[in-house]
C-alpha cells in the first residue's frame, strides 16, 4: 500500500507539474516546467518509486489527503504491482546516454522512462548477471530458414560487423524512436550473419537487430572485446583462475540463450600474460 501511494504521488506531480522556471526535478518534466503526458509520467513514477528517490519539487508536493486512487492510476497500479512485488530495481533511472548492465538490475531505462538495450562494461557485472530480469530486451522473432543465394559454393562468405559510433545509439530503444537516423542495413540476402559491435566488454545486440537478422534467416552475434590497458587488466582478472573463465563462458552461453542471439565474436586487442 505504501508503494502504491508513492507511485500515486509521483504520478500526480509528474502530470501536474510545478510550473517553476528551470526546475530540474522530475515533476517539472526535466526542467521544462511543463506537464508530462500520462503514459510517460506512469513509467517514470514506477521508476522513481522503485528507486525510492525523493527527487521531487517540494514546492509542488501534494498532501497525502489529495492522493487519488482511481481511474488511470488504479489501472496503472494493477498492471505494475506484480512487477514491484517480484523485484525492486535499484538505480533504475539513468540519465546517461551510455547505460550499462549491472548485476542487480531489471531492464534499463533512460531519464524519460524509455526502456533501452545496453552492454556489460566489466567482468563483475557479467559474472553476476541473472537471466529473467530484462524481458523487454528479448526479441520475438526466431531464426527462420534462409533462402540460399545462387552462387559458387567456393566463393567467399560475407559477415557484416556493425561498428557505428560505439554502438547503442538510437537503436538501443527497444520500443522504437521517433527520430531514427542511425545506421540501416538492407541487403541481408548477400551476407551470412550480422555482428553487433561496441567498445564495451560484452555487447548484447539490441532486439531490433536480432529480429531483423532472424527474419531474414541470418545469425546475429554479440561481441566480447578487451582492448588497450583496461583490456589487459580485465584479461588478467579473468584468467586468474579456471573457475572465472568457465563461469564467464557459461554466462555468455546463457546470455545468448536468454536474448535469443546466436553466438559471439571474441576480439582480444591487448597483451595477455601466459
Amino acid at each position: 500500500e505504501s508503494v502504491q501511494k508513492l507511485i500515486t504521488l509521483y504520478f500526480e506531480q509528474l502530470t501536474r507539474g510545478c510550473g517553476h522556471e528551470n526546475c530540474t526535478n522530475y515533476d517539472c518534466a526535466n526542467g521544462k516546467s511543463k506537464r508530462m503526458e500520462p503514459s510517460q509520467a506512469a513509467a517514470i513514477a514506477l521508476l522513481l518509486a522503485a528507486k525510492g528517490t525523493s527527487k521531487l519539487c517540494k514546492r509542488s508536493a501534494l498532501p497525502e489527503s489529495q492522493l487519488k486512487t482511481d481511474g488511470s492510476i488504479t489501472n496503472f497500479w494493477t498492471k505494475w504491482s506484480s512487477l514491484l512485488q517480484r523485484s525492486v530495481c535499484k538505480n533504475t533511472v539513468n540519465t546517461s546516454l551510455s547505460a550499462k548492465h549491472t548485476s542487480d538490475q531489471l531492464t534499463r531505462y533512460d531519464s524519460d522512462g524509455r526502456p533501452e538495450a545496453c552492454p556489460f562494461s566489466n567482468l563483475d557485472d557479467a559474472l553476476h548477471w541473472i537471466p529473467g530480469r530484462d524481458d523487454l530486451c528479448v526479441p520475438s522473432i526466431p531464426l527462420t530458414a534462409s533462402v540460399k543465394p545462387a552462387r559458387d559454393p567456393s566463393s567467399p562468405k560475407l559477415l557484416i560487423c556493425h561498428d557505428m559510433m560505439g554502438g547503442y545509439q538510437k537503436d538501443r530503444f527497444v520500443q522504437g524512436h521517433s527520430l531514427f537516423e542511425d545506421y540501416y542495413f538492407y541487403h541481408w540476402a548477400l551476407i551470412e550473419g550480422f555482428i553487433y559491435f561496441s567498445h564495451q566488454f560484452l555487447s548484447i545486440p539490441p532486439p531490433g537487430w536480432i529480429n531483423a537478422a532472424h527474419r531474414n534467416g541470418k545469425v546475429a552475434l554479440g561481441t566480447m572485446i578487451t582492448e588497450w590497458k583496461d583490456g589487459a587488466t580485465l584479461c588478467a582478472e579473468l584468467l586468474s583462475s579456471k573457475e572465472s573463465v568457465v563461469q564467464l563462458a557459461q554466462q555468455m552461453v546463457t546470455m545468448a540463450l536468454y536474448y535469443h542471439f546466436d553466438g559471439w565474436l571474441v576480439n582480444i586487442e591487448n597483451h595477455i600474460n601466459v
